[in-house]
């Protein structure tokens, strides 16, 4: 379809501005200094030097009070925790064979003591151990173990090269 003459000259006597439409990329300020300076952190106030390496100071002031530390107390390395701290170690080599070591584990969950195997039959045992609480009390930690538990299921089940289970006759 052709314009008419009239048509044409009418939209260049326009001013550029009339023709261009909004566009959302439009740059408010111009320059960095011309932006509108807004209340960062209002009632902030920072309690410590800041301006590089620390002053020498004579006195204290309430404008250079220093940073509140807990009191130095050093550590007993000969306490009963960690003077028996690996004892019962070769419990099943130097004893009478009588005791495991998965019966000498104290910590950690009562699910996972002696517990050896792959992700999914942990994740099974766990699921197994705490089903009765879990929902209710960790219902993130149960929602995010029974994703993890589908996945590793449909991996096992159907995302695996079963060929070599077959019976090759």
């Amino acid at each position: 379809m052709a314009f008419a003459g009239w048509q044409c000259a009418s939209i260049l006597a326009r001013p550029l501005i009339e023709l261009r439409q909004p566009s959302p990329m439009v740059q408010a300020v111009r320059w960095w200094r011309e932006r509108p300076v807004y209340t960062r952190r209002m009632g902030f106030e920072i309690k410590h030097h800041i301006a590089g390496p620390l002053p020498r100071l004579d006195a204290v002031t309430p404008e250079t009070k220093p940073i509140p530390q807990k009191p130095y107390r050093p550590t007993n390395n000969w306490s009963a925790k960690k003077a028996t701290f690996g004892q019962n170690d070769y419990i099943d080599i130097l004893g009478d064979g009588t005791l495991h070591p998965r019966d000498m584990l104290h910590e950690g969950p009562h699910w996972l003591r002696g517990f050896k195997g792959n992700e999914f039959r942990r994740l099974l045992r766990r699921r197994n151990a705490t089903f009765h609480y879990a929902p209710y009390i960790h219902p993130t930690k149960w929602n995010t173990v029974m994703k993890r538990l589908k996945y590793l299921y449909e991996y096992h089940n159907f995302k695996q090269n079963h060929k070599d289970w077959r019976n090759m006759e």
